[in-house]
């Protein structure tokens, strides 16, 4: 599933997803907005970010709550993270 803001990220049902990849910027928000507010419908909802940049603010507090992947470069790593726990496969 992809969501393209935060509104939408915030509203798609976290029982129905394996893990979140989430964008840090998403023009209307930030993906640790997003990951906090999934997290508190289900905390045991893996987690990770996918950035080209972001603010040192964001990105420290991106840093608490899961791995942060860096674009383009990390991109094969970020691929098998969500391999990895994607449970439908």
């Amino acid at each position: 599933m992809e969501a393209r803001s935060a509104a939408e990220a915030r509203a798609v049902d976290p029982a129905a997803l394996s893990c979140a990849l989430l964008d840090l910027d998403l023009g209307d928000g930030n993906g640790v907005d997003v990951a906090v507010a999934l997290r508190e419908k289900r905390p045991d909802l893996p987690l990770a970010f996918f950035t080209a940049g972001a603010s040192a603010d964001v990105m420290a507090r991106a840093t608490t709550l899961a791995p942060v992947f860096a674009k383009p470069d990390d991109l094969d790593r970020a691929i098998e993270w969500v391999k990895a726990r994607d449970v439908a496969q």
